[in-house]
This record gives C-alpha cells, structure tokens and sequence, in this order.
C-alpha cells in the first residue's frame, strides 16, 4: 500500500480489483493529517477519496462517503490549513464554523428550486397565465452567433433529442429531450457572471440557487444588508440557547426546521422591535450566499492539499476536469463545481457520473442560468392562472384540503390528517406519473403547502427518503381528481 506525505498530511492508496481497462474503482486516496496536526481535527479524521475510471477510460476522484460528508470534512481540511499556515483569525475561524451550519439549511429551504421539467406541458404556459409567451423558455434561449431567434418549444425538443443521440442515448424521452435542448442551447452561447446583466451581477448566484424569493430593487438590496446584523445576533443568542442540545437535535432545529428559526427572530420584539418576516427569510439566503463562498474558500484549500497526491499520470483532461469539480471557478461566481452539483442534478447532470465534458466552465454557468428563467417562467404562468381562476375551483377544493387550514390541531385531528395525506400524495404520484430518483413510494408526503384564503393552491411532494421534491400547484384538474378519489375524501 503506497504512502504519500506532505507537511500537513499523510495520504495512503488502497488498489481496488477493477482491471486496467475496465470502468469502476480503480483505487482509494485517504488522507490523515500529521500527528502534529491531529488534535486540530476531529479524532480520527480521514478525508476518503475513490479514484473512478469511467466507460471512456477517464479517471476522477468523487468523494468515498457521499458528497454531503464531504462537504463537512474538506471545509474541515481547509479551515485547519488556513488555520496552520497562519492565514485565518480565531474570529474568522468561528464564523467559518457558524457558516457550515448556515450552508446545511439551504437544501430544506422552501426557496430552493425544487420544479423538475419532464413533460412538454411543463414548457407550455396555458392561455390564462399568458402575457405575452406561451412558453418558459429564455429569450436568449438558442441563440448564437449564427442566429439571434430564440428557439420554440418545438426546436427546443428536437435539438435536445438530437444531441441525446450524439450521447448514446437511441430513444430519448421527453426530460432527456428538455435536458439535452438546455445543454445544447448552454454549449452555444456560454456566459459568464462577468457578462451578466446589472441586476445579475449584482444578486450574483441568488438567482441561481433561489426561487420564490423577494424580486427587490437596489434600494431595498441595501435594506436587506440593513437588517442583516440584527438578525445575525438574533440568530447567534437562538443559537446560543441551543448550545447544550445533541448534535442531532441542534441539527434538526437549526436545518430542518427552519422556518421555526425564521418566525422567532421575526417576532422578537426586543433590541429593533419586530422584523418582517419575508425580509427575514431574504436575509438568511443571503446567510446561505455568504455560507457558499466561506465553503468555496475551505474546499478549495483542501482540494489544493489532495491534488499534491494524484496520481502522476494524470492526463491533461483528467486534471482539468479535477481542478474545474473542487477548485474555485470565477465562471462559476468563484465556486468549484461540486458546490452546485445538486442544482445540475435537478436538470440532470451529474459531474460526478456523466462523461468528463469537454466544455467550459461557462456552459454549465449558463445551464443553471437557462434552467433558473424557466422557473421563473413558469411560476410567472402559474402565478397569471391563479389570477384568472374563478371561484369554482374553490367550490371543487375536496372537504379534506379545507381542514388542513385547522385553528385548533389536536393529536387525533393530526393523525387524520397525516393519513390522509399520505393517500393523496401516492394517488397524485401516480396520476402525474412522478417518481423520485431512490424510486421510493412508501415516505410520499406534502410539505412547504401554500395556502390563499384558507384555500390549498400548491404544495411540495416530497420523500423521506432522498429529499426529493416536486411542487404540485392545485389546478381545477388536480382539485378534480383528488375529489374523486374515495381513499382520501
């Protein structure tokens, strides 16, 4: 077993039974740090790496223990090194610790994207919700320097399909049809937050990452910067009070309840008075933002450590490709890849799986950014049929729904409650033909449910499971069909 050292670390190489030329695990990097250097980390603490070899031969390192460990060990790493080669305060160190708690919550968030397009009714805006499109796409949506059209949905498709087949993919459906058109449509006119419009470079990644978010203007911008001392000293006392709870449970408070978080500091009426709650939910995401780049910084430093062990024959793609997946991008708002690889996961990309690209930095830059416009789109759509829904979709709303809006909840009223919803979300599943990606069915439940005048008018399915999320808004069909179902009436 060979053994690698530097003067922070010490790196072993595990040789797995994949052959030469087959894909799979070629090998595991574990990193250790120096003895010296031990009590600065946690006790045994071991950042594991799997060197894969995929179909095409190429090799990359993904993390051995899942990304989200990941995540916590490596910004670990980087916080120690920075810390080592004397580049961080005890000040700054402390906030870098209260941000990696900050950046946990942003995949419980309400305002994280969560739509998924996977037919081509999800491209198309009903008649009612038009103003002006009849679909989601970008404007700037395949166009390039050949062409200053944007596509149709129709195009749209057909490019996807198209470049489906030139990735091996014979009979594309219609979501590797809409993946595909936004990968094409990314790769033929790339951009860069340097070539964002004003507005985008001032939000930088927040409209990225954010949906269903406050659309402010400069001033109240400056607002939100305003407030955000105050509720960061809120946040550190309600923190403080919680400081002898278990990991899990501090955990379960802090990230996955969150909102529970928000409505405290927004009611506090001490020290300012109160805060309005929408601007305290604007500030955490800017928290979330500021989380980012603090773990950006630490990874990056980590990554710098572990590529002193690659293997020496690393090819010039195989390293790109390493550097681009852990290491800062200024294409990307200064992140390394691995920080949006949920996001690209939910248009269906996966860096870790899929084939190394040989594109930029910029493509996936702009396919985040084409993928965030349609969600705006779309809920721009969805927001003009509400307006033009008329009052007999509340006279459809199933008895069941109008008792969620319940005053007084009581253990027997929940339990009710819980078990109906659990039939609806399997009989909505089934009818939307949705499924999530752990192809779970049993932990289907509603979450994050808004409500208009006591009327349910859209809630996230989600599971248990993975987390996987799909946000169902109650059309006068949906409302329809759940009626007539027997199981939850």
């Amino acid at each position: 077993m060979p053994v690698l050292e530097s003067e922070i670390g010490v790196c072993t190489v595990e040789e797995e039974s994949c052959g030469p030329n087959s894909a799979g695990i070629a090998s595991r990097l574990n990193w250790r740090p120096q003895e010296t250097l031990q009590k600065q980390l946690p006790m045994d603490f071991c950042l594991s790496l799997a060197l894969f070899r995929d179909a095409e031969g190429h090799r990359r390192l993904v993390p051995s223990g899942g990304v989200e460990a990941f995540f916590l060990e490596a910004s670990l790493l980087g916080q120690m090194i920075l810390e080592f080669k004397g580049r961080l305060g005890v000040e700054h160190s402390q906030s870098i610790d209260a941000q990696r708690w900050v950046f946990q919550q942003q995949k419980w968030l309400r305002e994280t994207f969560k739509r998924t397009f996977k037919r081509e009714s999800d491209l198309r805006i009903a008649a009612s919700g038009q103003s002006g499109c009849r679909h989601v796409l970008p404007e700037a949506l395949g166009r390039n320097h050949h062409s200053t059209a944007g596509w149709t949905v129709d195009e749209f498709l057909t490019h996807g399909s198209d470049l489906a087949r030139e990735w091996g993919i014979e009979n594309p459906d219609t979501q590797a049809r809409i993946r595909f058109g936004l990968l094409q449509a990314a790769m033929n006119n790339p951009s860069s937050p340097d070539e964002a419009s004003p507005n985008e470079r001032v939000n930088g990644l927040r409209w990225l990452l954010f949906d269903d978010v406050l659309e402010f203007e400069s001033e109240q911008v400056a607002s939100v910067r305003t407030y955000y001392d105050r509720i960061s000293e809120r946040l550190a006392v309600a923190i403080h009070k919680h400081r002898n709870d278990t990991t899990e449970r501090f955990g379960d408070w802090l990230i996955k309840r969150s909102d529970g978080v928000i409505h405290q500091i927004a009611k506090a009426k001490k020290d300012g008075g109160t805060i309005p709650q929408p601007m305290v939910r604007e500030c955490r995401i800017q928290m979330i933002l500021d989380a980012y780049q603090s773990m950006s910084q630490c990874i990056h430093v980590a990554m710098l450590e572990i590529g002193n062990f690659l293997p020496a024959d690393f090819s010039n793609k195989e390293l790109q490709f390493f550097r681009l997946l852990y290491r800062r991008q200024e294409e990307l708002g200064q992140l390394p890849l691995i920080l949006l690889r949920d996001h690209l996961c939910k248009i269906g990309f996966d860096p870790l799986t899929n084939p190394i690209p040989d594109f930029s930095p910029s493509v996936f830059f702009t396919l985040l950014k084409y993928y965030s416009e349609m969600m705006w789109n779309r809920r721009a759509g969805d927001r003009g049929c509400k307006r033009n829904v008329g009052t007999s979709v509340v006279s459809k709303t199933p008895e069941w729904l109008q008792e969620l809006v319940s005053t007084k909840s009581t253990p027997a009223h929940d339990a009710v409650v819980n078990e109906e919803l659990h039939f609806a979300t399997q009989r909505l599943s089934e009818h939307l033909g949705w499924a999530c990606s752990c192809d779970d069915t049993v932990g289907h439940h509603f979450t994050d449910t808004e409500y208009k005048e006591h009327t349910v008018i859209s809630a996230d399915i989600c599971c248990q499971n993975c987390a996987c999320r799909e946000t169902v808004n109650f059309t006068p069909e949906i409302r329809s069909f759940l009626a007539s179902c027997d199981d939850v009436t």
